[in-house]
């Protein structure tokens, strides 16, 4: 995808060093959230010093959590050919590192890295203080590098054009290796920095005051984890399903497309159709119908793409970030759907659905609307920011995050994805019914449009004007028609 590809080598190197830094990276912040826990429950440390070492160990843990999943996402997006999924995983690289900056320096200057450089701001330790501004500026430049609606439409989803029209931006693979080497000099600061304090408290804290215990909550977490091991080696298994996987991803761009060209020749449609002073609510219904299969087909995608990400994935940590984003893909394209409050139901393309005749006489709308509700009434928000933000306000969400990845239940989440992927394809195939009822009452609407069109035509054959016969094919053209009169 960029001007000048990496050669074969380069891109393997990147691959294996990705993979490298996810193992690392999980290894250590392993340890980081258990050392938080232990650290809490020593009460010969002083509230000050308390909070000095929390604020410490969350920017390392911060640190090493965007760290993991910009390896995740970069690794991903180099192993596939797809153009869809390149463009999913730039967008998750996007997300995580916006969320990351702005974990570390925050909206209103109560950022992890700049609640630390207030406990030294009153130091005389110059080195220190310079090397916090230093890491503070490149932050700064990494997050200023990012894409905030980009990021927002990742997050939320967005109207279908739209999120179409930011896709095809996303087109340098090397943007965003290049952010993954700023990201990684961060990081590599963070952990010098980390290193250099903690190297000074644990000369001074007795390592009876630390000693480890097994808890009843981690027995839980290492049944769970044994049962996802098991779903995750029958997976692997399955090469056929491995095989499906890849073929839909690869052709996942093409639907989009496709969708992009019905929705352009409405368009076209409802302009001409606006300017003979004719009623362009017929067309304008059958939009709507191919808006709903155009974000059903990016969610669909999207569901896919974690789905193929989790079969590559090569730990238990690694698969749970892989389908924590299922969540957050449901929510957000339900929310555009159908909506989960009376303020985004009316706002919402389904809502322009019930106008339509057709709607209320199909037998299915009841039961996809049904189905649509159940989904939507139980949205969780709380769910879906800590899938989505490293921090809220000053309630960060890092060691929750990770006790979440840790305690998922991959079969429900799995089965979640399948349940998802089914009701995209009833939609689908609901909708292509109410397309096919809608074309035929246009058909019928539009004859005798299309014979004025083939008598103009015909005139411009007769007198030999070729921009009236020009004319007069681009407006069959835009109203998708096929011109029997029509023999050239």
């Amino acid at each position: 995808m960029g001007k000048q590809p990496a050669s074969p080598e380069s891109v393997a190197i990147l691959i294996e060093n990705s993979k490298r830094g996810i193992y690392d990276s999980e290894e250590l912040l392993e340890k980081i959230e258990d050392a938080k826990t232990i650290f809490e429950s020593i009460s010969t440390i002083g509230d000050t010093s308390l909070e000095f070492l929390q604020i410490v160990f969350e920017l390392l843990s911060g640190s090493l959590s965007g760290m993991y999943e910009g390896f995740n996402g970069l690794q991903n997006m180099l192993q596939t050919d797809s153009i869809y999924a390149k463009r999913y995983h730039m967008q998750m690289i996007n997300l995580c590192q916006y969320e990351w900056c702005k974990y570390f320096l925050g909206r209103d200057g109560n950022g992890v890295l700049v609640r630390l450089i207030n406990f030294f701001k009153d130091c005389n330790d110059d080195v220190t203080n310079t090397y916090l501004q230093d890491l503070r500026l490149l932050i700064k430049t990494l997050g200023g590098n990012c894409d905030k609606d980009l990021r927002n439409m990742t997050a939320h989803y967005d109207k279908p054009s739209q999120m179409y029209q930011k896709l095809l931006t996303l087109n340098s693979e090397d943007e965003y290796a290049i952010r993954l080497g700023i990201q990684m000099e961060i990081h590599d600061k963070v952990l010098k920095l980390t290193n250099s304090i903690f190297t000074t408290i644990f000369s001074n804290i007795s390592s009876a005051n630390t000693t480890e215990h097994k808890t009843r909550k981690q027995m839980d977490i290492e049944i769970q984890t044994f049962i996802n091991s098991q779903i995750a080696e029958a997976f692997d298994k399955k090469t056929d399903f491995k095989t499906i996987i890849s073929d839909q991803i690869l052709k996942a761009w093409t639907e989009v497309e496709s969708m992009k060209k019905l929705f352009s020749q409405c368009d076209g449609g409802i302009s001409f159709l606006q300017q003979q002073g004719l009623d362009t609510a017929s067309i304008q219904y059958l939009q709507s119908l191919v808006e709903i299969r155009w974000i059903i087909t990016f969610m669909r995608s999207d569901l896919i793409c974690s789905m193929d990400s989790y079969l590559k994935a090569s730990s238990i940590i690694e698969r749970s970030i892989c389908l924590h984003r299922i969540y957050r893909f449901e929510t957000a394209a339900l929310t555009q759907l159908y909506g989960y409050n009376d303020d985004k139901k009316s706002e919402s393309i389904w809502h322009k659905l019930k106008g339509i005749p057709e709607f209320v006489a199909n037998p299915m709308s009841n039961e996809v609307e049904k189905q649509l509700e159940e989904l939507t009434t139980h949205i969780d928000c709380t769910r879906r920011n800590l899938y989505t933000h490293y921090r809220e306000e000053r309630q960060l969400n890092i060691s929750e995050r990770w006790q979440a990845f840790e305690k998922m239940n991959h079969v429900k989440e799995l089965k979640q994805l399948l349940k998802l992927i089914l009701l995209c394809n009833r939609i689908d195939k609901y909708l292509i019914s109410l397309l096919a009822s809608l074309q035929e009452l246009q058909n019928k609407k539009s004859k005798n449009i299309l014979d004025i069109i083939s008598k103009i035509r015909d005139l411009g054959m007769k007198y030999e004007n070729q921009s009236i016969i020009d004319t007069s094919d681009k407006l069959v053209s835009y109203l998708g028609f096929k011109d029997e009169n029509n023999n050239d």
